[in-house]
């Protein structure tokens, strides 16, 4: 079972880079996306430094339905590695490293199923390579942590098409492929997804929604935390897209969905986009995004989708 359709996306879970998030709130979302009908989750030790994968954890006891999870592994913020950024998290700065040793692989494994409370994980991604790791190492362990049944399967996240080249080519093609993929943002459909689509590897897009920059909801008026990237987005050029957004409103009711339902489900119909994760912050988020997976857009839609885009959101930020 790999992952497909609309996938849950977990990093609000965790507040960092997310204002204002309420626990209960964000548990009652992921209870809500399962109700109607998304299996797979989303998340990372790194959402929220374990307290994104620990909030998902206690929505799971609330779900009866069967589901299943993704998280990563790469990232640390309590051992040493490869400097990768700094941070901060209510208040207390953090700093982020890369770490691929096998050591460090197990012990997030295990670390995330503690959190998670669950007895295996069924797709373990690598969040980001850091340019050191000899793949063979990381393969082996992670191969091992499958025949242990720990983690079902494997993908990798953030990879360009020359090293995810290299993994093939040795023999050690992952499972799935997580990359940014949006209206705003379709560099992947160069190179990315052809090479997934030529090799049978899941091709997953995240930030469908450009973090909310595609919901026509933005304001331009927010001040947000400083620990939010969003805080670096220019109010007019906000403003343009909410506006152009507009255009798409009549299409979006005919099909009795929201604009950011419309634009994901056009994310979702792209050839060769096995899945999207869509995060959602509160339960009417969830539901919302939900809609997308039972939308069957008409190719004349999708290609005037596609055309409204080039004309009207390219250049923008994600």
């Amino acid at each position: 079972m790999l992952p497909e359709g609309l996938i849950f996306g977990g990093w609000p879970m965790g507040g960092w880079h997310w204002s204002n998030v309420d626990e209960k709130t964000v548990i009652r979302a992921a209870i809500v996306a399962a109700e109607a009908g998304i299996t797979w989750f989303d998340t990372a030790p790194v959402y929220g430094f374990g307290m994104g994968e620990e909030r998902l954890g206690r929505a799971l006891k609330s779900i009866d339905s069967p589901v299943y999870i993704m998280t990563k592994f790469g990232l640390r913020w309590d051992t040493d590695g490869v400097p990768f950024f700094e941070t901060t998290f209510n208040g207390q700065k953090r700093t982020v490293v890369r770490n691929l040793s096998p050591e460090s692989i197990r012990n997030e494994c295990e670390a995330s199923l503690k959190r998670l409370k669950v007895d295996s994980i069924d797709l373990y991604q690598l969040h980001w390579n850091d340019d050191r790791t000899i793949f063979v190492d990381m393969a082996g362990v992670l191969v091992r942590l499958k025949e242990e049944g720990k983690i079902r399967e494997w993908g990798v996240c953030n990879l360009n098409t020359g090293t995810l080249h290299l993994l093939v080519s040795a023999g050690l093609k992952p499972a799935s492929l997580q990359f940014q993929y949006s209206l705003l943002n379709r560099k992947p459909e160069k190179s990315l997804i052809p090479y997934c689509r030529k090799h049978n590897i899941r091709f997953l897009a995240y930030s469908p929604l450009g973090r909310g920059l595609l919901t026509g909801n933005a304001s331009t008026q927010r001040i947000f935390e400083p620990e939010d990237d969003r805080k670096y987005w220019k109010p007019e050029k906000v403003a343009d897209i909410n506006r152009k957004l507009t255009s798409l409103a009549p299409m979006a009711k005919q099909y009795d969905i929201s604009i950011p339902a419309l634009v994901l489900s056009w994310t979702l119909n792209q050839p060769g986009v096995s899945g999207v994760i869509a995060a959602a912050r509160t339960p009417a988020q969830a539901a919302e995004n939900a809609k997308a997976a039972s939308v069957p857009l008409v190719p004349d839609d999708l290609s005037r989708i596609s055309e409204w885009a080039g004309r009207t959101v390219s250049g923008f930020p994600s």
